[in-house]
């Protein structure tokens, strides 16, 4: 499969998996599908956003004579967008899904209602609108699932904090962990320093701790990440990565108490991590995960600011 399309970047990461460039926006090394293949089935881990279709069409059809899984790791459009495009275009393929992310692919009206207020109306018309999935074709779960696919064991595992819906996979004869967003972005434009991933409405700081736990007990090798690409494990990373996640969430409140003013916080925590990479201005991409991550992590702030002052004041 590798190198069948030059126009597509599919590169073998693993004995059994494959990485898929979904080429977001038209940026190469920003957001992966992850292809894993077993004797009998095929399953493709996340869609990128709307405008992968083709690309993702064109690999999957190699595999027309096995069985296709669709699972999408969570709800949020540079992960699912594609999925009810590929179920119109795939009739016969599977998705499964984690029970609080199976309603919104067969609705996705909330989604896109939430990418338009995050973003804006002009983003969906460069990346496209999800199309809704056949109720039919989705199967969920809630804490756990496995999976044969011929040869090849899965596991699907309920981590959220990203996202209430999110789910990651483990790959048991690789060792490997497609994580979806349950870990920091580390894409190849930023040095690959870690950019924790806490975007708005429901980030959950300790949900997201505990669903870091969760990943370490698998005793993984490698984990495969959504931004971007295969990462090796070492010890303490996990520590490492909650470590990080409690500096970004720290950083973004006194960064913000000191401006005194949003727009003014986030451009400061920009240049410094265009200090750290060691450039003087972040690619336009960087600075729209870092918009995101901030905005998350703020709200989630306020959130539990607020549900601490209720406690304090009687009305908790």
């Amino acid at each position: 499969m590798e190198g069948d399309n030059a126009a597509v970047s599919v590169e073998r990461v693993c004995e059994h998996v494959w990485l898929i460039d979904t080429e977001a926006l038209g940026y190469k090394g920003t957001v992966a599908a992850y292809l894993i293949v077993g004797s009998r089935s095929v399953l493709l881990v996340d869609s990128g956003y709307p405008q992968a279709t083709d690309i993702l069409v064109g690999v999957l059809s190699d595999f027309g004579d096995m069985d296709l899984i669709l699972f999408p790791t969570h709800v949020h459009l540079d992960h699912c967008g594609s999925m009810g495009a590929l179920a119109r275009e795939f009739p016969r393929a599977k998705i499964i899904a984690h029970r609080r992310a199976a309603k919104h692919l067969v609705d996705p009206s909330r989604l896109v209602e939430s990418v338009r207020r995050i973003y804006g109306s002009g983003f969906l018309e460069e990346v496209g609108l999800p199309e809704p999935v056949p109720e039919g074709m989705v199967s969920s779960f809630e804490e756990e699932i496995e999976m044969d696919l011929g040869g090849v064991q899965v596991k699907g595992i309920y981590t959220p904090g990203h996202a209430p819906h999110h789910a990651s996979l483990f790959v048991e004869p690789d060792k490997a962990i497609i994580s979806g967003d349950a870990v920091s972005n580390r894409i190849p434009a930023a040095g690959r320093i870690p950019i924790p991933a806490t975007p708005p409405p429901s980030f959950d700081l300790e949900e997201a701790i505990r669903s870091l736990k969760k990943l370490e007990s698998l005793r993984a090798k490698r984990i495969l990440l959504a931004h971007f690409g295969l990462l090796d494990l070492w010890e303490g990373y996990f520590m490492e990565e909650e470590l990080e996640l409690r500096r970004w969430i720290e950083e973004v409140w006194r960064t913000y108490r000191e401006e005194g003013d949003e727009g003014e916080a986030l451009a400061r925590v920009v240049r410094r991590i265009a200090g750290r990479i060691g450039i003087e201005e972040l690619p336009s991409t960087l600075i729209g995960t870092v918009y995101v991550s901030f905005a998350g992590a703020l709200d989630y702030l306020r959130r539990t600011h607020e549900a601490a002052s209720g406690a304090l004041d009687g009305r908790g």
